[in-house]
Parts: structure tokens; sequence; C-alpha cells
């Protein structure tokens, strides 16, 4: 329970992942309020399809019936599941940053030295490949 709570509170240290938090609850908020009004839903019913949506779980039990409904959905979709993806991205990344295996691993003088050789040559790689476009 404390690890939890201590790789909780590291987690959400992270000014990007509290910023994102905040961005995807407005737009949460900001779909219940236009589905509220839009397609005359509760708002309990307009958030609950704003995050079914945004989660993209899609139940079907409810769904944009007005044309300015759908029409704000297929906006509202591109965006908001960009930014829910990227929260959990976030979110995850920090999470395994945390993770004990992971920090003994990347403090091995011979991980580190193999990332280096990795490095180098992705760097090869890209200057090969941007030799070839000038030629041609």
């Amino acid at each position: 329970m404390f690890r939890i709570k201590r790789v909780l509170k590291n987690i959400f240290n992270d000014k990007e992942v509290r910023v994102l938090l905040i961005i995807v609850f407005l737009s949460i908020l900001a779909g219940g309020i236009f589905y509220h009004f839009a397609e005359k839903w509760t708002f309990f019913d307009s958030i609950y399809f704003s995050v079914v949506t945004l989660t993209t779980i899609g139940y079907g039990d409810l769904f944009p019936v007005t044309f300015i409904g759908k029409l704000f959905t297929i906006f509202y979709v591109f965006i908001g599941i960009g930014l829910i993806f990227l929260f959990i991205n976030r979110v995850a990344s920090n999470a395994v940053k945390e993770h004990p295996a992971i920090k003994v691993i990347a403090k091995k003088p011979s991980i580190q030295k193999e990332i280096k050789k990795e490095e180098k040559k992705i760097e090869k790689e890209m200057k090969k490949e941007e030799e070839k476009s000038e030629k041609k």
C-alpha cells in the first residue's frame, strides 16, 4: 500500500501529468455540457457519454442524433482520444520509471554501454538515410 502511494505521489509530482489531467477533465466537462444542451441528455448521461467515448469503450447505449451533436462528436473524438492516450502514456512512463527493477537495470554500466552502442548505430543509420535522400 505504501509503495502504491509513493508511486502515485511521484507520478503526480510531474507538472505535465497534472496539466494533462486538468485538460482531460476539462474536455470531459466540455463534452458533458455540450451534449447536455445539444442532445437534451441529463448532465450525468452527458458526462457518461463523454467518458465512454473518449476512452473508446463505446457501449452504444447513448449516441448523438442531432446534426450538430454528430458533427461535434467527430472532432471531439479525434481531439479527446489523443488527449486521453497522451495522459495515460505519461502516467505509465512515470510509473515504469519508479519501478525498482528499472532503476537498477538502468544504472548498470554494461546496460549503459549497450544503450550508447545502440544510439551510435541509430545515428549512423540516420546519416546514411539522409545521404541517400540528398543524392536523389
